[in-house]
């Protein structure tokens, strides 16, 4: 019986093998090209949003743009999104002039057209109590030649809140 299954499963191991091997199906990176204008894009989003310009900031999303605002709101276009960054600007203090500094810290290719992308933000200038730095995590694509975000998520810094907390916490007897 072992001899007779030993030739079906000669017969069929290469098609195994073939199933399990990863496709061959073309470049699986980008070039440093291609990261150095991912790289960009975190810089002119804040510059954008130094500047209270939320046209460049449009310029680095794609059309089908998409996030989840931390109110739960879904902008499912990049249209979508500039509105609610205009509507968030424009119930800023008008004497309210925030800087925003981001940078990328790395970028990991899926595919050579599409990539994973975070980094680190500070913001000065803000109204108080608001988080003066953070990180950020996007996900761009490429469309003909030109990187785009297709999505992103910020979250901000909650150390000093955590420490406020922690030294509020009464200390353990006996220690």
């Amino acid at each position: 019986m072992r001899i007779r299954s030993l030739p079906l499963f000669a017969l069929a191991a290469p098609f195994v093998v073939a199933a399990c091997s990863p496709p061959a199906a073309g470049p699986t990176t980008g070039t440093p090209a291609d990261e150095a204008q991912i790289r960009t894009l975190a810089t002119a989003y804040s510059t954008g949003f130094s500047a209270g310009d939320s046209k460049v900031i449009a310029a680095v999303m794609a059309d089908d743009y998409q996030d989840v605002q931390p109110d739960g709101s879904h902008p499912k276009s990049a249209k979508e999104a500039i509105a609610l960054i205009d509507k968030q600007m424009a119930a800023m203090p008008k004497d309210t002039k925030m800087a925003m500094s981001a940078t990328t810290e790395y970028v990991r290719f899926l595919s050579d057209k599409a990539a994973v992308t975070g980094g680190t933000y500070t913001m000065a200038g803000g109204m108080p109590g608001m988080p003066t730095k953070g990180s950020w995590m996007g996900v761009a694509v490429k469309q003909d030649s030109t990187w785009k975000m297709v999505s992103s998520l910020g979250a901000d810094d909650t150390t000093p809140m955590y420490e406020a907390a922690m030294k509020a916490m009464p200390k353990p007897k006996g220690k």
